[in-house]
């Protein structure tokens, strides 16, 4: 992005928010995409910008950037009309100009800095420049998040609540008393957050289970369509085997908690 200009870094950039949109599309990841996509708006060229400025001024009739000054110009009459006049000696321009004139080179320097530590850094992981400190090496590292070598296996939690009245209500299983496979996992989780949670919560002991186990007591007690108040409460991890077929054998799952509410 930084090596192209004009119609390449602009082909480069577009390219870029399209797979970024394409991952908003297909991928639970809540605003990272579109917070990507707001980056990359920054390395289109000039000319993207004036003929976006050329359309909204033809669209609506007025140039925005006159619009602008007009404003801006109503406000700095208001602002001179309030202050008082003081009259201002001409040595006060050079020394303007030399503050705004180190504040471009301050800002300079550091934003080539920044990107210097940048390059280098990824140099470093490249391996074509050597590391300052030496990195451990990891013996068990996972790419298991890309191919060729995927997750072999989809989780979602499951719930049941026994109630007064003997019956049982959850999430577990369907009408035939099999264990209910969703036709996505994902679709389990209200939001992305539910799905961190979810997450962080996989590998968790009892007392990291406790608050949602709460929280499946309260929303049953507020459920006006079950029999009677809840009495106990199981929260289960279930794990279905997937292949690149699909799902394979039966899922399983597994008890977390057991609590009465």
């Amino acid at each position: 992005m930084l090596v192209f200009t004009d119609r390449l870094r602009a082909a480069l950039a577009f390219a870029f928010v399209g797979c970024e949109l394409g991952l908003a599309a297909t991928m639970r990841l809540g605003a990272f995409p579109f917070v990507m996509v707001a980056a990359l708006l920054l390395f289109l060229p000039p000319r993207i910008w004036d003929r976006l400025e050329a359309a909204l001024k033809t669209k609506g009739g007025r140039d925005p950037r006159a619009v602008g000054e007009s404003i801006g110009s109503r406000h700095l009459a208001v602002e001179r009309a309030a202050l008082p006049s003081v009259p201002v000696g001409r040595r006060d321009v050079p020394a303007r100009t030399t503050v705004r004139r180190l504040g471009r080179v301050a800002a300079s320097v550091v934003l080539v800095c920044f990107l210097v530590a940048v390059v280098t850094w990824q140099l470093a992981g490249a391996g074509f420049v050597d590391s300052p400190t030496d990195v451990d090496e990891i013996e068990e590292a996972s790419w298991s998040f890309f191919a060729p070598n995927p997750p072999d296996a989809s989780w979602w939690y499951a719930w049941e609540a026994d109630l007064e009245g003997g019956e049982t209500v959850g999430t577990l299983t369907d009408e035939s008393g099999e264990i209910d496979r969703p036709p996505d996992a994902a679709d389990t989780y209200p939001s992305v957050l539910w799905k961190r949670y979810g997450t962080d919560l996989r590998y968790g002991g009892d007392a990291h289970y406790e608050p949602l186990a709460d929280y499946r007591c309260r929303r049953v007690a507020d459920d006006s369509t079950s029999d009677g108040e809840p009495e106990t409460v199981r929260l289960y991890h279930v794990e279905q085997p997937v292949t690149v077929d699909g799902p394979v054998g039966d899922p399983v799952a597994d008890l977390r908690l057991e609590r009465d509410c």
